[in-house]
């Protein structure tokens, strides 16, 4: 089934709706993998499904959130766009303006919604005895019917504001605690275009304490798409990440992409550039750990295709690579496998289980383009702890009966690790045994080939590749068998072969070519002649 969807793709989540997790797709698309599905669908790892009658517009977020904590209720999917209606009462759509959730079967209105636009979810505990909230930020002005500036709150009953929101539309919202479970508490943090939050100049970036709005120091001088909250394990803890469109960030140049590290105790925060710069804007962050055992790392997705000194396909890492101390950019795929052909909205882990139990998650990636690894996907893709790649596979090969004749395959594993190969021929696992040799290394050896009968020689001889991250298979080549008697390969046994022959048989004597070598033993004397007559008689006699 094709990772394939009709229009963009907005908003990736995994999640468990009680069946086991799958991961759930948002956007603008109408059906995809060929299934019909409203906007937005989920992939098992093997099919694709429809969401009931699915929303009638884009979903831009997704969150999950146990609306009800310790009671009867299980986790459920909360689903933010530009929708105005989610699945139906019969065959009448049923209202849920922007925001909606998702129980695993039904679709639920948020009492009366927003009055428009939203493009961000996140769960925060704001530390005031009410525990965990959904928070929705985006473009609206109201929430419930009452006003609240661009976010607001819900307890799983009714609608709040917070303070007195944001001047502007908010793009993503992120949840920092800058020392774990220390005295420091955590905080909502808010992104996107607007200069005031809560009253205060805040330049596109604030955070929310629970009971107030604190600028980041000068903010960022453009929009904020995306934040993150990770550690990056180069010693400074847990820092905020920041993704858009600004070149500056604290009044620090830090392109598209920059670090705020909250004070502790009352102290400032800083800005920090990470030593390089992608060369278009970001729109993504998420933390994924891509191969077993590496360290989790920071996925950058957007519309660059260079970042640092790295080049980058809208899709690149910061991470720690193993055996290092310090975190680097890196691609995602080595060219022309890597990153995406455009825009990368959104990215996620998810173990789809197609690589195998012991290969782990892969990064799904969301957006507008149409190729992904180099390879066909519209507008979603996957990469993942990467199957081997076959560089060079076996060559046709063509030899007189009696010759030995060899296929080779020349592969790589991108993870590191060590092959395992298997020949086939048409179709059926080989093995070594009589006049077989090779059959489970990179080269299979084929002692005393007769002649061929070419139909039944159809698929020829391939290899597979296979390592922990999965499998690769070569193209099938072809063997040809000619009858050794039939020298000058005109199709039929003449005196014209023993002349053609015994012409290149002379030169060979000379050390001119192997031509005439019929016993293949490196060398051309008069045991290449005996055999060479007895093929000839015999096929006079009997034919080819």
């Amino acid at each position: 089934m094709p990772l394939a969807a009709s229009h963009p793709v907005f908003a990736l989540e995994a999640f468990d709706d009680g069946g086991g997790v799958d991961l759930y797709v948002g956007g603008n698309f109408t059906t995809i993998g060929g299934t019909a599905a409203s906007r937005i669908a989920k992939w098992d790892g093997l099919s694709w499904s429809a969401l009931g009658a699915g929303v009638n517009n884009a979903v831009w977020d997704m969150a999950i959130w146990d609306d009800d904590g310790s009671g009867p209720h299980a986790p459920a999917l909360f689903v933010a766009g530009t929708f105005t209606t989610a699945g139906r009462t019969g065959d009448t759509p049923q209202p849920a303006s922007r925001i909606a959730k998702w129980d695993g079967a039904a679709w639920i209105p948020l009492g009366a919604g927003t009055n428009n636009f939203v493009y961000a979810l996140e769960v925060f505990d704001d530390g005031l005895g009410g525990g965990p909230a959904l928070y929705a930020a985006g473009f609206f002005t109201q929430a419930g019917g009452a006003n609240a500036n661009r976010i607001a709150k819900w307890n799983g009953v009714a609608w709040s504001p917070l303070g007195g929101g944001l001047s502007g539309t908010v793009f993503d919202l992120e949840v920092l605690d800058p020392d774990a479970s220390g005295p420091e508490p955590a905080a909502l943090y808010a992104g996107g275009i607007f200069q005031t939050a809560g009253g205060t100049t805040a330049n596109n970036i604030a955070s929310w304490n629970g009971s107030a709005w604190i600028a980041l120091g000068t903010g960022t001088d453009e929009r904020v798409w995306t934040l993150c909250a990770h550690d990056d394990g180069a010693g400074g803890g847990t820092a905020m990440y920041v993704g858009g469109e600004f070149q500056t960030a604290g009044g620090i140049v830090s392109p598209h992409l920059s670090k705020y590290t909250p004070g502790l105790a009352g102290a400032p925060g800083t800005w920090s550039s990470l030593g390089g710069s992608p060369n278009f804007l970001v729109r993504s962050l998420a933390i994924a750990q891509l191969n077993p055992g590496a360290s989790p790392a920071l996925c950058i997705g957007g519309a660059f295709t260079a970042i640092g000194e790295v080049t980058a396909s809208r899709l690149a890492t910061w991470s720690v690579a193993p055996g290092g101390t310090q975190p680097a950019f890196q691609s995602v795929g080595a060219a022309p496998f890597d990153g995406a052909n455009n825009l990368v909205y959104d990215v996620a882990v998810f173990d789809d289980g197609s690589l195998g139990s012991d290969a782990g998650p892969s990064l799904y990636i969301g957006g507008q383009f149409t190729t992904a690894g180099g390879h066909a996907a519209a507008n979603v893709g996957r990469f993942g702890p990467l199957p081997p790649r076959v560089m060079t596979g076996p060559s046709p090969f063509v030899t007189t009966a009696g010759r030995a004749a060899t296929f080779s395959v020349v592969a790589e594993s991108l993870s590191g690790q060590s092959l395992a190969h298997q020949w086939f021929h048409n179709g059926v696992m080989l093995s070594d045994g009589p006049g077989v040799s090779g059959a489970t290394t990179s080269s299979l050896t084929l002692a005393n080939v007769q002649t061929t009968d070419p139909v039944a020689d159809t698929f020829g001889y391939h290899a597979t590749v296979s390592d922990g991250c999965g499998q690769a298979s070569s193209a099938p080549a072809p063997l040809t068998v000619l009858c050794a008697a039939d020298f000058n390969r005109s199709g039929a046994t003449s005196s014209a072969d023993l002349t053609a022959f015994l012409a290149a048989w002379f030169l060979d004597l000379g050390g001119q070519t192997l031509l005439s070598d019929i016993d293949s033993s490196g060398s051309v004397g008069s045991a290449d002649m005996s055999v060479f007559l007895q093929f000839w008689f015999a096929s006079l006699a009997s034919g080819c």
